[in-house]
């Protein structure tokens, strides 16, 4: 199937970056990017501050949490130096049961989130 690549960098002002948690580790909200077609959102995620910084490879598979609700994708990956934390409200509804997610080389996440109804976003979040 045919996909839409749209570009979008995981900022504070894009995605919301969760406050930092109870440890002393800084928390970052990881560079990401996306893809669509009529059925689905592939959301790119990598655990570096932007697209073209390298990816921490020794990220922990136990130690990333994906939260997919009707609305939103929420992600967190503790590393050793840092928490990543990246929420991004969805322009549509998906489907929770049937939205995967899986660990790739070089410091990368893979989300396949499956939308509710097919159709094209006109982005990946809610226009304001």
């Amino acid at each position: 199937s045919a996909f839409a690549l749209m570009h979008l960098h995981g900022t504070a002002a894009e995605a919301t970056a969760a406050t930092a948690a109870a440890s002393d580790l800084p928390v970052v909200a990881p560079a990401f990017k996306w893809a669509q077609s009529l059925k689905e959102v592939h959301i790119f995620v990598k655990f570096a501050h932007k697209l073209d910084a390298p990816g921490l490879n020794d990220v922990p598979a136990d130690g990333v949490e994906v939260t997919v609700e009707a609305t939103s994708v929420k992600l967190t990956a503790k590393h050793a130096k840092k928490t990543f934390k990246l929420e991004i409200p969805l322009a549509g509804e998906v489907d929770i049961v049937k939205s995967t997610h899986k660990s790739v080389p070089f410091g990368r996440k893979i989300l396949l989130v499956k939308k509710d109804d097919e159709a094209v976003w006109p982005g990946l979040m809610p226009s304001t």
